[in-house]
Order: C-alpha cells, then sequence, then structure tokens
C-alpha cells in the first residue's frame, strides 16, 4: 500500500518555481520602491515648504527685501565693474523713465534700469539688471546746502563740471552730473 502523508504539494508557476517564490523578489522590489517614491515625496514636498516660507518672509518684512535686491544687484554689478568699499551705496530703481527726459545721465535709461550712488567716491552708475551691462558712470557734485548736514558725506569743496546743470540726479545731499 502506498504511503500517504498529510502534506499538499505547492502550485507551481509558470516559471517552473512555486508561486511564492517567483512573487517575493518582485514584492520586495515594488515595496522599496514605494518607499523610495514616498520619501522623494516627503524630501520635495519639504523643499517646497521652506521655499514658500523664505518667499513669504521675504515679502512680509520690505526692509529684508530691500536689502536682498541690495545684494543681488551688487553682486550683479561687481561682476562687470570693480566696486568702491562703499558701505552704504543708494540704490534707486527707476520706475518712470518719462520723468528723467531731458536728463543726459538717463537718456539711455529704461525703466527697471538702477541707479547705484557710492557717497564715498562721489560716482553714479545706472546698471541693467536684465542684461548685466552699465549704461552710464557719473561723477557726483555735492549740494552746498546739504554739506553741514553731519550724518551725510564729509563737507568737501564742490566739484565742477562740464556738463549743464539740468543733468543732474539728485537724492539728498549728492548730485549726479
Amino acid at each position: 500500500m502506498p504511503h500517504l502523508d498529510n502534506t499538499i504539494p505547492e502550485p507551481v508557476s509558470s516559471a517552473g518555481g512555486p508561486t511564492g517564490q517567483a512573487r517575493r523578489p518582485f514584492a520586495r522590489r515594488h515595496a522599496l520602491m514605494i518607499r523610495v517614491l514616498a520619501i522623494l515625496l516627503l524630501l520635495s514636498l519639504a523643499a517646497c515648504a521652506y521655499f514658500a516660507y523664505q518667499y513669504y518672509r521675504l515679502q512680509s518684512n520690505p526692509t529684508l527685501k530691500a536689502q536682498t535686491e541690495t545684494q543681488q544687484t551688487l553682486a550683479q554689478l561687481s561682476k562687470v565693474m570693480m566696486l568702491p568699499n562703499d558701505p552704504n551705496p543708494v540704490i534707486a530703481t527707476i520706475t518712470d523713465k518719462t520723468k528723467l527726459e531731458g536728463q543726459p545721465f538717463f537718456k539711455n535709461a529704461q525703466n527697471g534700469d538702477r541707479v547705484v550712488i557710492f557717497p564715498s567716491t562721489m560716482k553714479a552708475v545706472l546698471f541693467r539688471p536684465s542684461t548685466g551691462k552699465i549704461i552710464d558712470v557719473a561723477p557726483l557734485e555735492q549740494s552746498q546746502q546739504n554739506a553741514t548736514v553731519p550724518e551725510q558725506a564729509p563737507a568737501a569743496p564742490a566739484k565742477t563740471s562740464s556738463k549743464p546743470a539740468n543733468s543732474s540726479v539728485s537724492t539728498a545731499s549728492t548730485t549726479a552730473r
């Protein structure tokens, strides 16, 4: 009489091995891929949250925004010009070039250009950030009426230029000619 044992033979897959063994490597790879994708998704969300926070912080703090724009402008300008060691350059953005018509310093200016004034070296630079080019450089002339204010540049004899008087750019106590 044949010997009967109570074991049930395992089903065979089309690959020739038991189905449990054939599916395990695929299931492990599948689970590993899901974990890797989940980690990448979490890292992407964390990066988005970080940059969104930085953007919100920059927009809600005008002083920080101005400092950032100043640093970016000076960094771009330093690539095309040797900058003086001026601790407090004054930077203004041209928003309406029609108001500056008739002034030779601004004849090639466009909206969005920046005027960078270096009080210590008495220079004004017209800079176009969109192209990274310097449009014009002009010397500054200190205004006589503001020469006695102690917070501004030290009083010095007024510098003269051969350019007409209507070619001035005024900011506080300095004038570009």
